[in-house]
């Protein structure tokens, strides 16, 4: 049997212990502020983590915040999901990856205890 110790931490944030809320809507909707205000006040009396996908893309697409260690093609890659709307597919999906591990790394999580 695994610990928790021994899981990934993704495995550990996203286990049945710990549920994850998605927010969907359109542009302009609101789910950055409100994304905003669970990761500062948390919801049910669990701390909340907010990962704003499309501000990470925008943030490498332009050099910013979170743009270590993606490379100059993958940087225009980005650049063109922003630009043209499409989504990451299959083969690209390493993209999303090293954006979620970018995050749980500025967080600095070490164990994740949410």
């Amino acid at each position: 049997m695994q610990t928790p110790k021994d899981l990934s931490p993704i495995d550990r944030c996203f286990s049945p212990r710990n549920p994850a809320i998605l927010l969907v809507g359109p542009t302009g909707s609101g789910k950055t502020p409100l994304g905003d205000v669970l990761e500062k006040v948390g919801y049910d009396g669990t701390r909340c983590c907010h990962l704003d996908f499309g501000k990470c893309l925008r943030n490498i697409a332009d050099g910013g915040d979170g743009s270590d260690g993606f490379t100059a093609e993958e940087v225009a890659f980005v650049s063109e999901v922003l630009l043209k709307g499409v989504l990451l597919e299959n083969e690209r999906f390493y993209v999303a990856e090293k954006i979620l591990n970018n995050f749980i790394r500025q967080k600095k999580w070490k164990r994740i205890s949410l």
